[in-house]
């Protein structure tokens, strides 16, 4: 059921910040697999042209992966140009670990693609549920990251009967 996915990214994303940055709080699982399966949950979303209840997740997960990237990629450099030692691993040293890479590039391809559409769509907000807009946070956050804030002006137009005050003007 597509409605439930959001929460339940939301949970795994929850402990995968847990795991990440509370040590002595044990989790079943480390913060690589919690992480890795917020994101790949958020991969198997079916295609959408609305925005998601709790949506702002999606881009947390985002905002994470590509930290986590950035990480590995700094200790693979790191590892690089120190001496061999005990404590580093194999896949440290060789900088094997593109899992984060790959996940970013896949979730960074989908929220641009449903951007695009929400950028061209007469009223780009929505739910999975017929009776609300909750899913305009979403479309709202997703254009900001992407630094598509114009965008953002069609959604306020929609719910703002057409014309938004905005530092005391009127756009229309």
């Amino acid at each position: 059921m597509v409605c439930a996915d959001p929460h339940q990214i939301a949970t795994y994303y929850s402990m995968y910040r847990t795991a990440r940055n509370h040590d002595k709080i044990k989790t079943q699982q480390s913060w690589q697999w919690y992480l890795e399966r917020a994101a790949n949950t958020t991969l198997r979303l079916p295609p959408a042209h609305i925005g998601y209840m709790d949506g702002t997740v999606f881009r947390e997960v985002l905002r994470s992966v590509l930290e986590e990237n950035e990480t590995a990629n700094a200790a693979a450099a790191a590892a690089a140009v120190a001496p061999a030692s005990d404590t580093l691993d194999d896949s440290t040293r060789s900088g094997a670990d593109n899992r984060w890479d790959e996940l970013g590039t896949k979730l960074l391809a989908g929220q641009k693609s449903r951007a695009t559409f929400w950028s061209t769509a007469m009223w780009p907000y929505g739910s999975e549920f017929s009776y609300d807009t909750t899913g305009q946070e979403e479309v709202r956050k997703v254009r900001i990251v992407l630094q598509w804030c114009p965008a953002c002006l069609v959604c306020l137009r929609a719910l703002c009967d057409d014309r938004i005050h905005l530092q005391g003007r009127i756009l229309s």
